[in-house]
């Protein structure tokens, strides 16, 4: 599922500059501190999730769309090496203001394109509620893969387009240019060259860079079109 006709990649990044922010969180600059908290305590839980692949290894960690920086700032006190970037003007100046409290971390407020992160530089990805907004969510995925070393992870976090029922608007959200369910997530991670390495929800993956090895699609094909048969032949009952 998409947006048609979709933005263009100008208009989407004038957007996320500008605008994201006010429509979701009804902020005109910095984040409100109810969505740091609830940040902070993500950060916590999404480093709980990551830390049986760590290996106690202290990493080079980029955040694809850190926001307001709190899980950049929860890995570099955990002595990591952080960095992400962050279109939203407001948000990356928080970001920035962090850095202080958790020792050097680096903030770049510019679209993804515009990151020129060298080859096999990061040894760790996260990329939470991102890919949604993205137009070309593969091309994205293959710069990332080219910024991992080999072996490196990939965290990425999505909402799940088949995991609830029907909530009117709160179904497809409206800055998504994109819908993600756990097949079209692993095969468009496949198609980068990644492959799954463990799965904490259906749409919460960690896939792995390979040591040069090739990657297949992990996509039931006859689970999904069962599934989606089910799911067609329930009645969807609208709220009034």
């Amino acid at each position: 599922m998409f947006t048609n006709p979709r933005p263009t990649e100008l208009e989407l990044a004038v957007y996320d500059r500008t605008r994201y922010r006010l429509d979701y969180q009804l902020s005109v600059g910095k984040p409100g501190q109810r969505h740091v908290r609830k940040m902070v305590r993500e950060a916590v839980q999404r480093h709980a999730v990551l830390a049986p692949c760590l290996g106690g290894r202290k990493l080079r960690m980029l955040d694809f769309g850190c926001g307001s920086g709190d899980l950049l700032r929860h890995f570099a006190l955990e002595g990591h090496c952080a960095t992400g970037p962050e279109p939203g003007s407001g948000y990356a100046r928080h970001a920035v203001d962090l850095a202080p409290t958790a020792g050097p971390f680096r903030i770049d407020s510019a679209p993804w394109p515009s990151v020129a992160d060298p080859a096999a530089s990061v040894e760790l990805v996260s990329m939470l509620h991102v890919p949604e907004h993205l137009p070309r969510p593969v091309a994205a995925l293959a710069a990332i893969h080219r910024w991992l070393t080999p072996g490196g992870l990939l965290h990425v976090e999505v909402p799940n387009m088949k995991g609830y029922d029907l909530k009117g608007v709160e179904r497809v959200h409206f800055a998504d240019v994109i819908s993600c369910s756990r097949d079209n997530l692993i095969h468009a991670a496949s198609l980068a060259g990644f492959s799954l390495l463990a799965e904490t929800s259906p749409t919460s993956l960690i896939f792995a860079k390979p040591g040069g090895e090739a990657c297949q699609a992990i996509i039931d094909l006859k689970g999904t079109a069962r599934r989606n048969r089910t799911a067609c032949s329930e009645p969807i009952t609208v709220p009034r």
